[in-house]
């Protein structure tokens, strides 16, 4: 479903990429990554530069969903566990 939507937003699914939803990723021509595959890390280590460098010149934006001290580990995690959280969760010291 979320890469259906996703479709609606961007059109071009090459412009698209997912973690997840494997067989759906293929059939609608998204491109799937994922830490152990060799595409992923050649696809990181393409984009990596131009992270870094939208990062440095703070045009990279990372929306945060919520920030849980060490203490509330499990709150986050139940937060993570709903599916989309809305952003990146940390955890603070």
């Amino acid at each position: 479903m979320a890469l259906r939507v996703s479709l609606e937003v961007v059109a071009d699914p090459s412009r698209s990429v997912t973690v997840a939803a494997t067989d759906t990723a293929e059939r609608l021509g998204i491109r799937r990554i994922a830490g152990g595959m060799r595409a992923s890390a050649a696809y990181r280590d393409s984009v990596r530069a131009e992270l870094i460098a939208l990062a440095g010149a703070g045009e990279l934006e990372v929306p945060i969903a919520g920030v849980f001290p060490l203490e509330r580990l499990h709150d986050a995690l139940r937060v993570l566990m709903t599916g989309h959280p809305g952003g990146k969760l940390a955890l603070a010291p």
